[in-house]
C-alpha cells in the first residue's frame, strides 16, 4: 500500500479560531506522495495506488489531492489526536453517489453523506469529531467499479497548546540551574556550576532574557553541554540558539525520550533557530566545541492530556457538559467556585466568568482550555466549540 504524508508546520494564515484548514496550496507532489507542512501536525494519507495533485477541480480553487483507479478507501492517519471539523470530499468521475467516513479514537459515530455530481461544487461536510487518530473515506457503489477519491479544505483543531520558554516570565536562578514555569511545564536546564539567565539587550536576536552558561556577561566558566529537561513529556518545536563569543560553529542536539533524531545546527555569525520538531521528549541535551551557551525562545507544544498532570494534586471533582458545545456550557460539581477562565490554541484568555453557566455562542468552532479556579486549586478541561 503506498502512502504520502502531509506534514504541517507554523503556516498562521491556515490557521483561524484555533482550526486548520488543509488546502494542499503548498503541497508538494513526489510521485507517489504529496507533502504539505503546517502547525506541526503530521498527516499520512495512504490508498492502494499513487496520489497526485489536481489544480481547479470542477469550481474548486486551487490544487486538491486524489487518488484514483481504486475500488478500496483512502485513509488519513494523524501523529496526534485531533478535532476533525469538517472536509470537501470529491469524487472524480462527476458522479452523484455515497462517501462513507469512518474514525478512530474518540466517541464519534460514522458520517454518510452523498455527492451531487462528485461534490465539484466544493460542498462542506460537517463531521464534528474529538480526539481521532484517522479516518477513512470510502466511496459505495462506485461508478465503472472505480473510484476516484480526493479532498480539499480538511478543517481540524489540533489537540495541542504552545509554549514558549524565553526566560521572562518567571526565571529561577538555582545557582547550577536555571528553572521556568508557565501553563505546569518546568523546564530545567544544567550543566555548568554558574548557569544563569542574563538580559543580552537582543543581541543575536535575542529578545530580553536568555538562559546563559559561565554567569551571564563577561563569565568566565567554560561548558561543553548543557541540559534541558521537562516535567512531563513535550513536543519540542525549536530554540533559537546562541555562541557567547559569535562563533560561527555547530550546535548538536540529542533528545532522550519518543522517537526523534539528533539535529546538528550550525550558528551563522554565533546565533541560528533550530528546528528540532521532536514528539514526547523529555530532556535534550546540546553539545558544541563552544564555550559560551546560550538559549532563548524555546518552543513547544503541549497536549492537553500532558497539561492536566499541573492540577494532579487537585481534586477532579467538576462535571462539564455538553461537550462539543453550540451555545451554553455548564460547570457542575464545582466547590467554591472563584473563576473561570477560557483560552484559545494560542493561549489567549477570550472569556473569563465567575458563573456556572457560560454562554459561549460568541465564540469560533475550535479547541479550547477551561481552567477552573476553586478554593481547592485549578482544574483543567478542554471542550469542543462546534
Amino acid at each position: 500500500m503506498k502512502k504520502f504524508t502531509i506534514l504541517f508546520l507554523a503556516l498562521a494564515f491556515n490557521s483561524v479560531s484555533g482550526q486548520i484548514i488543509f488546502e494542499c496550496n503548498t503541497a508538494v507532489d513526489e510521485g507517489n506522495s504529496v507533502t504539505e507542512t503546517i502547525d506541526g501536525i503530521i498527516l499520512t494519507a495512504s490508498a492502494d495506488v499513487n496520489v497526485y495533485i489536481i489544480n481547479n477541480f470542477g469550481t474548486m480553487t486551487g490544487p486538491s489531492v486524489f487518488t484514483s483507479g481504486t475500488t478500496g478507501a483512502l485513509t488519513f492517519t494523524f501523529n496526534q489526536p485531533v478535532a476533525v471539523n469538517s472536509i470537501s470530499p470529491l469524487e472524480g468521475w462527476n458522479q452523484s453517489l455515497d462517501f462513507v467516513f469512518t474514525p478512530t479514537g474518540g466517541n464519534n459515530s460514522v458520517v454518510t453523506t452523498s455527492l451531487f455530481q462528485g461534490n465539484r461544487h466544493g460542498d462542506v461536510i460537517d463531521l464534528n469529531w474529538v480526539d481521532v487518530s484517522s479516518f477513512t473515506i470510502t466511496a459505495l457503489n462506485p461508478p465503472y467499479g472505480q473510484a476516484q477519491i480526493g479532498f480539499d479544505n480538511l478543517s481540524v483543531t489540533s489537540n495541542t497548546f504552545p509554549v514558549v520558554f524565553d526566560w521572562d516570565t518567571a526565571p529561577v536562578d538555582n545557582g547550577d540551574n536555571v528553572t521556568e514555569t508557565i501553563d505546569g511545564i518546568t523546564a530545567t536546564v544544567s550543566g555548568v556550576p554558574d548557569l544563569t539567565f542574563d538580559n543580552l539587550g537582543g543581541t543575536f536576536g535575542s529578545s530580553a532574557n536568555v538562559v546563559i552558561s559561565g554567569g551571564g556577561a563577561g563569565g568566565t566558566t567554560d561548558a561543553t553541554s548543557i541540559t534541558f529537561s521537562f516535567n512531563v513529556p513535550v513536543n519540542v518545536v525549536s530554540i533559537l540558539a546562541m555562541d557567547g563569543n559569535g562563533s560561527s560553529i555547530d550546535y548538536t542536539f540529542t533528545p532522550t525520550g519518543g522517537s526523534n533524531s539528533p539535529v546538528v545546527q550550525s550558528l551563522s555569525g554565533g546565533f541560528a533557530t533550530a528546528n528540532l520538531n521532536w514528539t514526547d521528549v523529555t530532556s535534550f541535551t546540546v553539545t558544541s566545541t563552544g564555550s559560551w551557551f546560550a538559549f532563548d525562545n524555546l518552543n513547544l507544544t503541549v497536549s492537553n492530556d500532558v497539561l492536566s498532570v499541573a492540577d494532579e494534586d487537585v481534586p477532579q471533582k467538576a462535571f462539564v457538559y455538553p461537550n462539543p458545545v453550540e451555545n451554553t456550557l455548564y460547570i457542575k460539581n464545582s466547590l467554591d467556585l472563584k473563576s473561570i477562565y477560557v483560552y484559545n490554541h494560542l493561549g489567549q484568555l477570550v472569556l473569563q466568568s465567575k458563573e456556572a453557566t457560560i454562554d459561549v455562542r460568541h465564540l469560533s468552532q475550535g479547541l479550547y482550555v477551561l481552567q477552573i479556579h476553586t478554593s481547592q486549586g485549578i482544574e483543567t478541561k478542554r471542550i469542543i466549540k462546534k
